[in-house]
């Protein structure tokens, strides 16, 4: 399945190591931080004092990402004074500039509408890696190492969506001619994992898990995710247009059900189909095992050999 390429979905990024005076109030009276000519080049451009809408978001291992929507002002800081430009963005305060510390990361990015990312992730973390490895860009000191992304040849696959989906930013599938062809017979109704694993390798005849175990895992998880977006898409439009409104008035907690139970489902079945597509690796190459069985002290391993 085409998911398209980076490039779709972002201009440009920077990153640099947080200082004191950029993380903590305490130590500088504003929320500034300088920008670099080639970020000016990429994506953020030298056409006057703009505003910008922004998405603020605080990652870190083992903890549901912190999101806010606000707002950054770009500026040169040294307008009508005899001296070379200062390109400066200001951001306000919110939970995830109070969230973020010396030493964290900042990724600053664009997307192709214009709307800034600020990114803070915590120093070390997996989060980190994963930004670092989506975007190919380190941090390597207090200024920004950044590049442009008008050209980048990453193809969004099932690991740059999984990262993309922390960040809130949907990824949408391009060949849905061949997902309605293969997904269109369930409906409205979501079948159990187990079918829906299945139905995933029985359309990619191509992969071979006794040639290549870990590149067929990830096409089957790749296209299984695929037909997931594309089904859940068509159920959540559907309840949208049945509304939420009875009666008595807008049904807020139906509301809020429905929107927990789509979240719940996407965490739930993702492990599932993982092993559901590991389990078709070992009998492909005949290896003997049970699955889900009860061990000493009622444990329940994933699979034991």
């Amino acid at each position: 399945m085409r998911q398209g390429f980076l490039r779709d979905h972002f201009l440009g990024v920077g990153v640099k190591r947080l200082t004191a005076v950029d993380a903590e109030p305490r130590r500088s009276n504003q929320h500034e931080i300088g920008t670099t000519k080639a970020m000016r080049k990429q994506f953020l451009g030298e056409g006057g004092k703009r505003t910008f809408e922004a998405t603020y978001i605080w990652l870190e291992d083992d903890r549901e990402p912190l999101i806010e929507e606000s707002s950054a002002t770009y500026y040169d800081a040294r307008e009508r004074k005899p001296r070379p430009a200062e390109w400066r963005l200001y951001y306000p305060s919110n939970s995830v500039t109070v969230a973020m510390s010396e030493g964290d990361s900042l990724f600053l990015a664009m997307d192709s509408s214009g709307r800034l990312y600020f990114l803070a992730v915590q120093q070390g973390s997996t989060c980190e890696h994963q930004m670092s490895w989506l975007f190919n860009v380190q941090p390597r000191g207090h200024r920004f190492t950044s590049r442009g992304l008008m050209d980048d040849p990453t193809e969004i696959g099932f690991a740059a969506r999984a990262i993309l989906d922390q960040l809130g930013m949907e990824v949408q599938v391009l060949d849905e001619d061949r997902l309605e062809a293969i997904v269109g017979g369930f409906g409205t109704a979501f079948p159990t994992t187990a079918m829906f694993s299945k139905t995933a390798r029985s359309t990619l005849p191509d992969v071979e898990p006794r040639d290549d175990p870990d590149a067929a895992l990830l096409a089957w998880l790749d296209h299984e995710e695929s037909m997931f977006r594309w089904l859940e898409r068509r159920v959540v439009e559907l309840r949208l247009k049945e509304g939420f409104a009875d009666a008595k008035g807008v049904d807020v907690d139906g509301f809020i059900s429905f929107s927990l139970s789509v979240q719940n489902r996407r965490k739930a079945r993702m492990g599932q189909s993982l092993e559901h597509h590991v389990e078709a690796v070992f009998r492909a190459h005949e290896l003997e095992f049970v699955r889900g069985a009860i061990t000493e002290n009622n444990h329940r391993p994933d699979f034991l050999f």
